[in-house]
């Protein structure tokens, strides 16, 4: 099982079936996330990754005069996500299925991409983030967050597990999930691949935070575990004077 297919599946229909209980898990991240991308009013936002489209909304707030386009390969989610977007309150967003990776971005069609956790599950980082550089003007950033690994006895492992388990899922999903998600975890891997891929001035910061799991019914109550992550600022090759935070 590839994980397009886990987010098109059983895991993809339970997050979009439940936004809030997973945003919360990441909201601690937001601030460093949107700080680090410095998103102007007339940007042009590709958030790659975009799920239930929650980070795209808070990149649209940010951008009122720009617009701003969420990329998924999950179509529950994408389905959500549309759904949770009043066009009235959010007239420049729009949402398009896709691999981020082999998507036919308009070559220089953005200022900034964002990800909130979704660019660790690509085949191919090299290729994946080639193409996201080909989607920004000279100078554009690239901004996302992903975690570093859980301990293999640690409080966090033990819950992913359980999550894969109350999914129906078990090892399938677990093993290509955790896999990916750990892809990033090492900075100087990051900065290799963004090197290869022509990004320069890249900028990696370590964000520690508390996230919420889940709160329990009759078994347990809200659990919180540490959980250790990075948002990165990226500037695509063409840079000039630009002051933005690293």
């Amino acid at each position: 099982m590839t994980v397009a297919d886990a987010w098109n599946g059983q895991l993809g229909r339970h997050w979009a079936e439940h936004p809030d209980r997973y945003n919360a898990m990441v909201a601690r991240f937001d601030e460093p996330l949107f700080d680090a991308a410095a998103i102007g009013a007339e940007d042009r936002v590709v958030d790659i990754g975009c799920g239930s489209g929650f980070s795209t909304r808070i990149a649209a707030r940010r951008a009122p005069r720009g617009r701003v386009t969420g990329v998924d390969v999950s179509v529950p989610l994408l389905e959500r996500a549309r759904a949770l977007t009043d066009a009235g309150e959010f007239p420049s967003v729009s949402y398009e299925l896709g691999d981020a990776q082999v998507h036919p971005f308009m070559p220089a069609g953005y200022d900034v991409a964002i990800s909130r956790g979704g660019v660790m599950f690509f085949a191919d980082h090299i290729a994946a983030f080639t193409n996201i550089a080909r989607a920004l003007r000279p100078g554009g950033r690239l901004t996302f967050i992903c975690p570093q690994p859980p301990s293999p006895d640690g409080e966090e492992r033990k819950a992913l597990g359980l999550l894969a388990s109350l999914l129906g899922q078990e090892h399938a999903i677990e093993n290509a999930v955790a896999v990916a998600m750990a892809s990033l975890s090492d900075p100087e891997r990051v900065r290799k691949v963004l090197g290869a891929a022509g990004f320069e001035e890249v900028g990696i910061v370590p964000v520690t935070a508390t996230t919420r799991w889940g709160r329990g019914g009759g078994r347990g109550g809200l659990l919180r575990l540490p959980y250790a992550g990075s948002h990165r600022l990226r500037r695509h090759p063409g840079l000039d004077g630009d002051s933005s935070p690293s």
